[in-house]
């Protein structure tokens, strides 16, 4: 069975998800050479969105330069 594309399963989880646009290779690759290999879900995920806000705001998903700052 294919992979569900990530907008879609947290649409599913939280219909009021706003979403970023894509995270670019490298931005994903400068973080990936300063904190090591992402998991390949998470990468799929930024690729999709580069973070993902819910509802009130909150954040769901980090941006990969939110994952690198707080991870340095």
């Amino acid at each position: 069975m294919p992979k569900q594309p990530w907008r879609a399963f947290l649409r599913d989880l939280s219909p009021h998800c706003k979403f970023a646009p894509p995270a670019s290779e490298r931005e994903l690759g400068l973080a990936e050479r300063e904190l090591g290999a992402f998991p390949a879900d998470l990468c799929d995920l930024l690729r999709e969105s580069n973070g993902v806000i819910g509802e009130y705001g909150a954040g769901l998903v980090w941006t990969v330069e939110q994952i690198r700052a707080d991870n340095k």
